[in-house]
């Protein structure tokens, strides 16, 4: 063989290499994947104008998984938001999972607490607590961060927002296509000091 076609093989053994290696590690680093069909989320109902908490379709992808739930629910957040506010947007960063407990620290909590309403706080609070607890291992959420006039820290579990419409997509779940519909929890998140289980 002459020198040159060894080393075009030579390259090409090299190239075809790297574009194994880049499709399995994408494979396997899937996060850019995740979004709002696998986290819950709040939409408003077109009939009643109450808030309603809707199971993504395929959450059950990645419940084992809490970082991923975590990933989709922080992308599915900002990607819901304004543009310009990307940056200030809460986001959640787990801490620890303790007998049943996700610990998380809310990043810019500012925005939680004193920008985003009432309601909107409220509906950011029981999308990330819902999206948590679809996790086998989790049923209750320990949410760290400044209390605020919107929103106070605390531990959060579904029944905290037992009240809050929530519907599951068809297909998603062992509650296929239920649907209920409520009003938003009203002074949710006043932390006496007990915990919200």
């Amino acid at each position: 063989m002459k020198p040159h076609m060894i080393k075009t093989l030579w390259i090409s053994a090299v190239v075809i290499a790297a574009l194994i290696g880049t499709i399995r590690f994408m494979k396997k680093n899937d996060f850019a994947n995740y979004g709002r069909d696998h986290a819950w989320s709040v939409e408003e109902d077109a009939n009643s104008g109450a808030d309603r908490l809707v199971r993504g379709a395929r959450i059950n992808e990645i419940r084992d998984d809490v970082n991923k739930l975590i990933f989709a629910l922080n992308r599915s957040f900002r990607d819901s938001g304004p543009d310009e506010a990307a940056a200030e947007l809460p986001h959640l960063r787990l801490q620890a999972i303790d007998k049943g407990v996700a610990r998380v620290e809310i990043i810019n909590s500012g925005y939680l607490t004193e920008r985003m309403g009432t309601s909107g706080a409220q509906g950011y609070l029981a999308a990330a607590t819902y999206t948590l607890t679809e996790s086998p291992s989790i049923k209750a959420v320990e949410f760290i961060f400044a209390a605020g006039e919107h929103a106070m820290p605390g531990i959060y579990s579904r029944e905290t927002f037992s009240d809050f419409g929530s519907r599951q997509e068809t297909g998603s779940g062992p509650a296929s296509g239920e649907t209920t519909t409520g009003q938003s929890s009203q002074g949710m998140g006043e932390n006496d000091g007990k915990d919200r289980l």
